[in-house]
């Protein structure tokens, strides 16, 4: 075997205890976990970082989590992190680029109809940053008028990579979260402020009379 490969790293082992062992403090509300090895490159599969991701989602209060770390999202994979923390107020995962992710399928990254999914479940929450594919499709269920109300007002996409169509990924985030106020991501900030510009001054002032009909 390369004595550069290790399908699991000894010190994730111990990460992956010690986050069983945090999630028994039923709870706990705060946790911010950062995973950054000291090698440029370590290799670890895909299902072995999901789970010690998933050792924490028993902590059922939990209102704010952040982390860096290597895990990739599915659509399925976030809903059930919705599912677990409905109380979430502020929500950051940033992909750690130091890792090669093994056996993991290139079709099944996050789209942006996982961001649904926080709508439907997490109606506390006000920042959200995940990586997610902001060039997808728009959620086949759309939301309804009383999603308006929900509070979340910032939005950061942490997956790498460009924008192309941006009146499209504006329109995509609009339906999800009809009240942001601001969006970025990790490349291209005059792009990501154009994504803005238009959310705010186009289709949030289109929008304007229904939500003051509705009350909100």
């Amino acid at each position: 075997m390369d004595p550069d490969f290790l399908e699991m790293p000894a010190f994730l082992l111990s990460f992956n205890r010690l986050a069983v062992k945090i999630s028994t403090f039923s709870l706990l509300t705060r946790c911010c976990v950062e995973l950054s090895p000291v090698k440029t490159a370590l290799f670890a599969s895909d299902n072995d970082l999901w789970s010690t991701f998933a050792s924490f989602l028993p902590l059922h209060e939990m209102q704010v989590f952040e982390c860096t770390f290597p895990v990739c999202l599915s659509d399925e994979r976030i809903e059930s992190i919705t599912l677990a923390w409905p109380n979430l107020e502020r929500l950051v995962i940033t992909p750690a680029a130091a890792w090669d992710i093994l056996k993991i399928d290139p079709h099944t990254e996050a789209t942006i109809n996982s961001l649904s999914h926080f709508a439907q479940n997490c109606r506390k929450l006000e920042y959200l940053a995940v990586p997610v594919q902001v060039h997808s499709p728009l959620p086949d269920n759309l939301p309804d008028l009383t999603f308006f109300a929900h509070p979340l007002h910032t939005f950061k996409c942490t997956l790498p990579g460009d924008l192309v169509d941006l009146n499209g990924v504006a329109v995509r985030l609009d339906r999800v979260f009809p009240s942001l106020t601001h969006v970025s991501g990790n490349f291209r900030t005059s792009a990501w402020e154009e994504v803005t510009r238009i959310i705010r001054e186009e289709l949030q002032v289109v929008r304007a009379p229904a939500r003051v009909d509705l009350g909100l």
